[in-house]
């Protein structure tokens, strides 16, 4: 129960703002506040903590908090905290390299970077994760997303190879059928048209896909490219 708990340690600093466990209540804050979708209000609270506490035991967790409510606050409507979201989990990298969070950590600078349009450094924090953390939980997200940024980079052969990693590992993603129209063009982006026409055809009649009608007009593109025009205008 995240807004009474943040009630509670607001409470508590107002009355014990020089108790030994300040800077956990003051951490405490902080998260509560990014648990309720407060967070600009949490970045504002974990930059308190890093001033007035700087030899807290818990400053690892707090720099990772930061830049994640950074990140937040960006997707939030405050783009020009993507580059601030990057530099804190940077920080937080290299002040701590062992922590267990540390792939987490990656992936977030990595879609910090994507969203500034730095596709190159995105693609090597995702490579990065995968690399060094094969099982980690954002593996299937992070393999999504280096496919993505390889493709929009014109790296198709890399990016058809990450997508069927992808599809090997991950087939019963939620995220599977798309993967399977992205991997058709990049076989359409190396002219083997008859080859991307079948991802395009089994995702343009996947159940529920919701980006069906783009296949289908993808596989459309592939078969006039084969010269089967008949098939092409149906399809269109």
């Amino acid at each position: 129960v995240f807004d009474l708990a943040a009630e509670e340690w607001t409470r508590f600093l107002a009355a014990h703002k020089n108790d030994p466990r300040a800077d956990r209540a003051m951490h405490y804050l902080g998260v509560c506040q990014l648990k309720t979708n407060k967070p600009q209000e949490a970045v504002a609270t974990f930059q308190q903590v890093l001033k007035e506490y700087p030899k807290s035991e818990i400053l690892a967790q707090t720099w990772r908090f930061l830049g994640i409510a950074q990140y937040t606050a960006a997707r939030a409507g405050k783009p020009e905290l993507f580059a601030a979201a990057a530099e804190t989990l940077g920080t937080y990298l290299a002040k701590y390299p062992d922590s267990p969070d540390v792939p987490e950590a990656v992936f977030y600078r990595g879609e910090c970077f994507y969203a500034q349009g730095k596709k190159k450094e995105a693609a090597e924090a995702y490579a990065t994760l995968l690399q060094k953390h094969p099982d980690h939980a954002l593996a299937a997200d992070a393999l999504y997303a280096l496919g993505v940024t390889q493709e929009e980079l014109g790296q198709h052969e890399a990016a058809g190879k990450t997508y069927d990693a992808f599809l090997q590992r991950f087939p019963q993603s939620a995220l599977a059928t798309e993967v399977g129209m992205r991997r058709g063009e990049t076989l359409f982006a190396a002219g083997q048209y008859a080859a991307a026409a079948k991802w395009f055809a089994a995702a343009a009649t996947a159940k529920d896909f919701p980006l069906a009608d783009h296949a289908a007009f993808r596989q459309a593109a592939a078969a006039a490219q084969l010269k089967q025009y008949a098939e092409a205008a149906a399809l269109y």
